[in-house]
This record gives C-alpha cells, sequence and structure tokens, in this order.
C-alpha cells in the first residue's frame, strides 16, 4: 500500500504515517479512498509531524522522488502528488490515482473499481455475502451478485474509509456504511465489497 511505500523511504527518519483523508460528510479525518466518476482514485495523507524533529523539504524530496521514479517506469503520469504541506503540527499529502490499477501496481494491494462483469472477468472472487443498505438489510450471494453485472463494484484490502461517486447498495459484513455514499472498513483480514449504482 501507499502507506507501506511512504514508511520505507520514512524510515530512515522514523517518520511513520498512514493514508488519510476526508470523506464526505465526516466529522473526522481518517484514513481514506475515495473515487472518481471518471476512474480515479485520490488519496490523502494526513499525519503528526513534528518540524522540530524531521525537515520537511527532506520529506516533500522523498515523497516526490519515488512517485517520479514509479511515472518514469510505467511511462506515464499514473500518480500526481496534488498536495504535500505541513501546518499545524500536521503533515498532509494528496495524491491521484489515474485508476484502480496504478494505485494496485504502487502500493501491492488490491484495488479494484468497474463493473462486476469486469471484476469477474479478472478472476476476483464473488464468494461472498452482502448485505443490502436498504432497511430490510437482506443478503445476497454470488449468484445474485453476478445478476448484477453491470453495477459498478469497489474491491479493497485496507481498513480505510470510502468515499464512492454514488450510492452504495451492497457492502460486505466488514464495511460500515456511513451514508449513501462513504463508508468504512473495520476489517481488512479479507477484502471488503461495495457494491455501487
Amino acid at each position: 500500500m501507499i502507506r507501506q511505500k511512504i514508511k520505507a523511504i520514512l524510515m530512515t527518519g522514523a517518520i511513520i504515517f498512514s493514508l488519510c483523508a476526508c470523506g464526505q460528510n465526516t466529522a473526522k479525518e481518517e484514513t481514506s479512498v475515495k473515487f472518481e466518476k471518471d476512474g480515479a482514485v485520490v488519496n490523502t495523507i494526513i499525519e503528526d509531524f513534528d518540524e522540530t524533529l524531521y525537515n520537511v523539504e527532506d520529506l516533500k524530496s522523498m515523497v516526490l522522488n519515488e512517485v517520479a521514479a514509479f511515472n518514469s517506469a510505467s511511462g506515464d503520469k499514473g500518480i500526481s502528488v496534488e498536495k504535500l504541506e505541513v501546518k499545524d503540527g500536521k503533515v498532509t499529502v494528496a495524491m491521484t490515482y489515474a485508476n484502480a490499477e496504478k494505485y494496485t501496481e504502487f502500493n501491492d494491494k488490491i484495488l479494484f473499481f468497474g463493473t462486476i462483469a469486469q471484476a469477474y472477468e479478472a478472476g476476483l472472487s464473488f464468494d461472498i455475502q452482502l448485505t443490502s443498505t436498504k432497511k430490510d438489510g437482506g443478503q445476497i450471494g454470488k449468484e445474485e451478485i453476478l445478476q448484477l453485472r453491470d453495477c459498478e463494484i469497489i474491491i479493497l484490502e485496507e481498513p480505510v474509509a470510502v468515499v464512492t461517486p454514488s450510492k452504495i447498495l451492497y457492502a460486505s459484513s466488514n464495511v460500515e456504511v456511513l451514508s449513501g455514499k462513504s463508508a468504512r472498513v473495520t476489517d481488512a483480514e479479507e477484502a471488503a465489497y461495495l457494491i455501487v449504482e
């Protein structure tokens, strides 16, 4: 995950920080992945930062160099750093990935965003039970899920908040739905699934 990539560069400075972002209508900033309608994935890293112990310019250089090296190796600008600043004792690093594939490649963690048909064709497992976000909370299994082939699905392996581009219809048991378009993965021992409109 990006957290691990950046941790690896920052270990010399003993800075440990995790992916965070401001989710829609959430009261606190927390680790998140935001999906845009065009397929882009936005992350914002926020962590405590003591300027008396760490050099901000060194941090910027390390993060920018890691992203530049990735883009150079892949031959495109698949990742961009939108913001990197320290303010009020917090470091903020906002990053945009061109798509979920770039996120997966950079972070070595599964992140899928596409139709259920595309996910199935890609070999992702659907041996799961998903719960409806409607009041009845009905459940569906593999057969019913595959019948929703044209619906979009998000599959990820991290305990993060998720902001979706459209209403969440179904979610796996390790997902807490917070509102129509936001949720939180509470346990990443198994992949989390969210079907959206």
